[in-house]
């Protein structure tokens, strides 16, 4: 009887507004380090490369605005992770492309979670709730 109230108690307190505060930090604080890691090895969330530019510069790095401009906000209702300041200005010009700029897509898919977040995710959910739950 104790296993199925050790396990009651954990399906409530996973219904915690704390509890999805917390995971939904962590979902937020390591979508944002994916999207960094993306634009230091310049591809994409699903691990496509971005187009080269005519020049040499670092893609997407020449003043690094739209990189420091990558913001995340969590609460018990959700995360979201959107750019914010100047890097607004031209976000959806490179996340999209035009007919003369290539896509350099920085921000996974609405809907579409790519593997390497996936995993990291599952990664860092596990360690949170094995420490919280045992």
């Amino acid at each position: 009887m104790t296993l199925f109230k050790d396990l009651k108690r954990q399906l409530r307190d996973l219904q915690n507004p704390q509890t999805l505060h917390d995971l939904h930090n962590i979902a937020g604080h390591a979508t944002h380090e994916l999207v960094l890691e993306g634009f230091r090895f310049e591809r994409d969330p699903y691990g496509v490369p971005w187009q080269p530019t005519r020049r040499r510069n670092p893609i997407l790095q020449d003043t690094f605005t739209l990189r420091n401009g990558i913001a995340w906000r969590a609460d018990s209702r959700g995360v979201t992770v959107q750019t914010s300041g100047r890097a607004n200005a031209y976000a959806a010009y490179h996340q999209r492309g035009t007919r003369k700029m290539p896509r350099r897509k920085f921000v996974p898919d609405s809907g579409e979670l790519p593997l390497a977040y996936e995993q990291r995710l599952r990664n860092d959910f596990g360690e949170y709730l094995r420490q919280r739950f045992g």
